[in-house]
């Protein structure tokens, strides 16, 4: 704990860290943040003061929303331009806003092949789960063509935009995909995704996609610096726009205070779940990032949730309460 707050947010945060790492995890790491400066910076279980962890889905709002905010990208622009095999009604702003309709995920490792070019033929050309333009139904398989619409219209790798027009101008030094640096170890292989896929919880898959996985080269091995996500490692080589972030907690608030201040001039924030008061995102191997305009804080919570043998802990009541703390304690 560093800046001597020894406050309520402070205690519990230490509390939070605590429940993480009981339940499995190795490493956690904490942060709040006022527009200025840190008010509690936490790490327990790591070697390093500024630990780089795999944030997963945290990927959809820093990377690929931002880009798509940053970069002017048309948000009625029709899909279909890029992607044929989807209806003319899905457009970009479906995408981001989990509105096109498209299933929540699939295994597209397991249907299309292991390249760039066919899973993203996959992950267009499944047939639509819901209306688009309708209700939220939140898709990873949105985000994966949200990412790749950025780099066709761009022409560029999602690495290099994300590197050039976010971590660049953030000041986020220590983000990337497919980081060189040494990371902390996310999980035990495959494990998780394993087993989502021989058991179809919570997603269901048909007779095809199980056949496939029963000789498909899954990873046993400890990762660090490979992203947890299975689509994104065996399909997109690392770099998608739905996964494969690695970041630290300081960089993680260097672009909520980027947010803040985008939120306070009147910007639409693209990505994030509705909640009152609160732009927050989860990231599955146990990341949870949320901004609080009226609070005026960013509040940050890695860890490596997946790295232990048993079920991961969830971090569900955790967050809630270091977010409901440190909302009390701004008032």
């Amino acid at each position: 704990m560093t800046n001597g707050n020894d406050g309520p947010v402070a205690a519990t945060a230490a509390s939070v860290a605590d429940d993480v790492l009981a339940g499995g995890a190795t490493t956690v790491a904490i942060a709040v943040a006022d527009p200025r400066h840190p008010l509690v910076d936490l790490v327990r279980g790591s070697g390093s003061a500024r630990p780089v962890l795999d944030v997963g889905s945290v990927t959809k709002v820093v990377v690929t929303a931002a880009l798509h905010r940053r970069l002017g990208i048309d948000p009625d622009a029709p899909v279909r331009r890029w992607f044929p095999g989807l209806p003319h009604e899905v457009r970009v702003g479906d995408l981001l806003t989990h509105r096109a309709g498209l299933r929540a995920w699939w295994p597209l490792y397991l249907t299309g092949g292991r390249d760039r070019e066919s899973s993203l033929a996959v992950a267009a050309g499944l047939p639509l789960r819901h209306a688009a333009g309708g209700a939220r139904v939140y898709s990873d398989l949105g985000y994966v063509l949200a990412g790749a619409v950025a780099e066709l219209v761009h022409d560029a790798p999602l690495d290099r935009l994300a590197r050039d027009h976010v971590f660049g101008p953030l000041g986020m030094a220590d983000s990337g995909y497919r980081p060189d640096s040494l990371c902390v170890p996310t999980s035990l292989g495959d494990r998780i995704e394993r087993r989502m896929v021989q058991t179809g919880v919570p997603h269901p898959v048909d007779d095809a996609v199980r056949a496939a996985a029963t000789t498909f080269p899954w990873r046993t091995h400890r990762l660090a610096g490979e992203v947890n996500d299975g689509n994104c490692w065996h399909a997109f080589g690392g770099v998608a726009g739905h996964a494969g972030l690695f970041t630290t907690a300081a960089d993680l608030v260097a672009f909520g205070r980027e947010l803040l201040d985008h939120v306070r001039s009147g910007g639409d924030p693209i990505g994030y779940w509705p909640t009152p008061g609160r732009l927050e995102h989860p990231g599955f191997p146990g990341a949870r990032f949320a901004v609080l305009p009226r609070a005026d804080r960013v509040v940050v919570l890695l860890s490596n949730r997946l790295f232990g043998a048993g079920d991961p802990p969830d971090l569900t009541e955790p967050w809630r309460r270091l977010v409901d703390t440190v909302e009390k304690e701004a008032r």
